[in-house]
């Protein structure tokens, strides 16, 4: 106890916690630092062009992907056209976005332009949407790539992304969930799968987050660390974690795993010791309002540093209680989840309206399981990208692993949750 205070008054800590206070409180508002600016109204613009600064994310009931435009000019419908600055939320139709993706009924022939990655330059009518405050498409005249070296790398990976899906589409539903686990797409993901996940308490592994951050950054520690030793692991951990970040974007779970991770591995590379986590992530907490603003409110946001926090102030309180019923092995990780449940279940409650109390030990349960799971799926694409022909084997391999999660899933999901 005495440990936790000493820590609490920490400068960054007390300065993390006023800040937050004022913030979720409405005393203090972060205003946008990309605002829409135009000459014409929102409500007037018909036509856009801009650059998409984001990944598309399919919305919940399928029809449309959300992502982030940077605008560079819009025009009204009577062909007025005004040049224009900040991000917008744009909604393009499920149509247009999966047209390249594989064993979708809309992929369409010859349409290798219309690649909507982050960095794609985009022209397109819209309509303009009060209730979600984002432009809805109506039509598309031009997806493409500029000449620049940047506009060249994202379109390199965007056309990465797009391979891995068609190597994961081949892998049926364990394929699916590699590719939600490592890209953060969700398209082949069907619903079933995704309400067991919901209902079991498990979504935070679906959504990506500092787990998948650590997993990727401790595989390459290990695997580095018996070739050549622990000196050398500041090298192949600060590439695995950039390299899965540029790969699967920037949300704000991962920007904050990123940050974090990032000084802990400088700190121990320069002062060859650990800082304190909860100085850390509270340093990080500020820094992330100062580079992201408009990532504050984002319920991935908010619920991404209250589990941390959870976990930080209270697993070992509530481990002090679990170790006289369960073994040590067993006691850490249900207190870290006790923790995490504990101090985000106010805000599943106010947004969601509902708990899943299951989900304490799901987490321990089903988490080791994804881990498994991904080390025998980043070992599978390597082979399969190798030697093509034991990507049937293999995938076969994956779906028995998927089966036996999904058994696991599933009997948790059948518990009900609390609903307010």
């Amino acid at each position: 106890m005495k440990h936790i205070l000493q820590e609490l008054l920490n400068p960054f800590v007390l300065a993390s916690v006023f800040i937050a206070v004022l913030l979720y409180s409405g005393i203090i508002h972060i205003q946008s630092r990309s605002p829409y600016t135009a000459a014409l109204e929102q409500q007037a613009v018909y036509s856009l062009n801009g650059k998409l600064c984001s990944n598309p994310v399919k919305t919940s009931n399928g029809t449309w992907y959300r992502c982030s435009v940077t605008l560079y000019s819009v025009c009204s419908e009577n062909g007025i056209e005004s040049e224009a600055s900040g991000k917008v939320s744009v909604f393009l139709p499920a149509e247009d976005v999966e047209s390249l993706y594989p064993m979708k009924l809309h992929a369409r022939l010859n349409t290798e332009s219309m690649l909507f990655e982050s960095g794609a330059l985009i022209q397109c009518t819209v309509r303009w949407s009060e209730n979600t405050q984002g432009f809805f498409v109506s039509g598309i005249q031009s997806v493409s790539f500029g000449k620049t070296l940047t506009d060249r790398l994202a379109y390199l990976r965007g056309k990465l992304r797009l391979s891995f899906k068609r190597l994961m589409c081949s892998w049926g539903s364990a394929g699916a969930l590699i590719l939600s686990l490592l890209s953060g797409s969700r398209e082949y993901t069907d619903s079933e799968t995704s309400h067991a996940f919901r209902n079991a308490g498990l979504s935070h592994i679906l959504a990506l987050s500092g787990m998948h951050l650590s997993f990727f950054s401790s595989l390459a520690g290990t695997s580095v660390g018996k070739l050549f030793g622990k000196r050398h692991l500041f090298v192949p951990r600060a590439g695995a974690i950039f390299l899965f970040v540029l790969f699967a974007g920037l949300s704000p779970s991962l920007l904050r795993a990123l940050l974090c991770s990032l000084i802990m591995l400088v700190s121990q590379k320069v002062f060859c010791s650990r800082l304190s986590f909860l100085q850390v992530l509270s340093a990080v907490f500020l820094l992330h309002i100062v580079l992201r603003p408009d990532d504050c409110h984002e319920i991935a946001f908010i619920l991404s540093y209250l589990s941390l926090v959870g976990i930080l102030l209270l697993s070992d309180l509530i481990q002090l209680f679990l170790v006289r019923i369960f073994p040590q092995k067993l006691a850490s990780p249900l207190a870290a989840s006790v923790g995490a449940q504990t101090a985000t279940g106010p805000v599943s409650l106010s947004v969601f309206g509902c708990i899943t109390p299951v989900g304490i030990i799901s987490t321990v349960i089903v988490s080791p399981l994804i881990s498994m799971f991904l080390t025998l799926a980043i070992f599978a694409i390597i082979i399969s990208l190798c030697f093509p022909f034991c990507a049937e084997i293999l995938g076969s391999i994956l779906n028995a692993c998927f089966c036996c999660i999904m058994f696991f899933v599933k009997l948790f999901a059948a518990f009900p949750a609390i609903t307010f």
